[in-house]
């Protein structure tokens, strides 16, 4: 009984032994070994993102003064008196003036161009008049040398004793290839907002003075004759040419 025991155990040592074996073998079971992070690679965006601080922008020549398409056809003029031509829209009045402007007895008012116009009238429709835009050219005869100077006194009279704010200085305008300075102002009035814009340049010891004004919305008027004309007044101050004939003789 003793021997069959002994058997017995034996037959389940052998058993075990060979279990261990096949688990060993199978790699179920194996020596312990600690367990290493591995180094970590860095992934890269394919769009990075940079800040930087935004560079400047930067016009071009060719397109700094560059001109709005105008909307409609133009007619021409001409004077050799006072030694210039302009274009101005199909469908305004001209009207010649020549005569001295009531604040400076040196500077002429040339000649004016109005735009078509439409009625106004006051909410009791009570009251109405025609509304109409204008551009002017004005030249003068005793300008100075410098166009700084020539420009800042004129400022001064227009801001003098009015109510008027400026809303844009350029000096970087052109007008007949020559150096020009641009002002933009609107004139504040009982009756409506007026919108100015004004140019000015000097040759041969004359001052050439264009402006043009048109008269702001009022109430729910659907009307905006500074936006509605701005293409084609831009193309206007473009055509002003100061003929060759105007040349001082030395």
């Amino acid at each position: 009984m003793n021997r069959n025991r002994h058997l017995s155990c034996f037959v389940s040592l052998v058993l075990l032994t060979c279990t261990f074996a096949s688990l060993l073998v199978a790699g179920c079971i194996g020596p312990r070994t600690p367990i290493v992070n591995p180094t970590p690679v860095p992934t890269y965006s394919a769009n990075p993102t940079t800040f930087a601080p935004a560079a400047p922008t930067i016009i071009a020549a060719s397109t700094a003064n560059s001109v709005p398409t105008p909307t409609r056809p133009f007619n021409h003029y001409s004077n050799a008196e006072y030694g210039f031509s302009i274009d101005y829209p199909n469908g305004w009045q001209q009207n010649e003036v020549n005569t001295h402007e009531s604040y400076d007895l040196d500077r002429y008012d040339v000649v004016e161009f109005y735009s078509p116009s439409f009625v106004r009238c006051n909410s009791e429709k009570s009251e109405c008049v025609n509304v109409r835009s204008e551009i002017k050219v004005e030249v003068d005869d005793s300008p100075g040398t410098e166009l700084d100077t020539f420009f800042v006194k004129d400022v001064a009279r227009i801001t003098t004793g009015n109510n008027v704010e400026i809303t844009k200085r350029d000096a970087m305008f052109k007008l007949s290839g020559d150096m020009a300075y641009r002002l933009d102002y609107i004139v504040r009035t009982d009756t409506g907002d007026i919108n100015t814009l004004r140019a000015y340049t000097i040759r041969n010891d004359k001052g050439y003075i264009i402006t043009f004004h048109a008269h702001a919305p009022v109430r729910n008027e659907k009307n905006n004759q500074f936006e509605e004309y701005y293409n084609d007044v831009m193309a206007v101050f473009k055509s002003f040419t100061i003929t060759a004939g105007n040349y001082k003789t030395i």
